[in-house]
């Protein structure tokens, strides 16, 4: 499952139907932030986006894409957060954003670690280790100041389950349904013994998710990967 959440799409200050720059993107379960506006947190809580994310990406740092952090890590430390968090963002963020978090008196309870970014590099490891079936491709934009984008590309997906030639062959519903749509063999009660390729269908091309910030995309993303859908 992949779905994306718009928590602000305001420029430089809020409305009263918009709030400022802001997106959750959650992908298998796992959240990533593009953008933290000021506000960014109760959107969240609105919307109900999950305070459980590991990642943040800045496209760039007017005040109305990153303000939003300095609240959210606050609340994240108040939750009793433990695991560490990654920042991301173009030249400047490890002084802009540390900076940043060392306002207020509290101690932030977890690890923050701030990654500087440029146009051409591919974000393929988390803090956890290898980025589960996709990766994050870094492009610049035209917006000044080295502002980026960013483009999640998922690796090819494997085919859909088909239910109901599962259900047709007599196979119970349960884990020798989910060894078949992983692509492994299984035997039933009766000796059968049943290979994936019956049952799945032809492997899919992986999602696209690109956001630009404030601006289009340069002609180094057009070159390089083709149009943006």
């Amino acid at each position: 499952m992949l779905s994306v959440t718009f928590l602000g799409t305001s420029a430089a200050r809020p409305t009263v139907e918009r709030n400022v720059s802001a997106m959750a993107l959650v992908r298998e379960g796992e959240t990533l932030l593009f953008e933290c506006g000021e506000g960014t947190q109760r959107q969240m809580m609105r919307y109900g986006v999950s305070f459980a994310l590991g990642e943040i990406f800045f496209t760039h740092f007017h005040a109305d894409h990153f303000l939003g952090v300095i609240g959210l890590v606050r609340t994240l430390g108040l939750q009793a957060r433990a695991e560490p968090l990654r920042l991301y963002g173009p030249k400047g963020a490890n002084k802009l954003l540390t900076q940043a978090l060392q306002l207020g008196v509290e101690r932030v309870p977890f690890n923050v670690e701030i990654e500087e970014v440029k146009p051409g590099a591919v974000l393929r490891m988390t803090e956890n280790g290898q980025r589960d079936g996709y990766e994050i491709d870094v492009f610049g934009t035209e917006h000044g100041g080295g502002s980026v984008g960013y483009a999640l590309r998922e690796h090819q997906r494997r085919g859909r389950f088909d239910v109901e030639k599962a259900r047709a062959a007599g196979i119970p519903e349960g884990p020798l349904w989910g060894k078949l749509s992983k692509g492994e063999p299984i035997e039933l009660a009766d000796g059968r013994q049943l290979t994936p390729d019956r049952f799945v269908g032809p492997k899919r091309p992986g999602r696209l998710v690109v956001f630009t910030g404030d601006t289009r995309p340069c002609a180094w993303w057009m070159r390089r990967k083709g149009p943006i859908y």
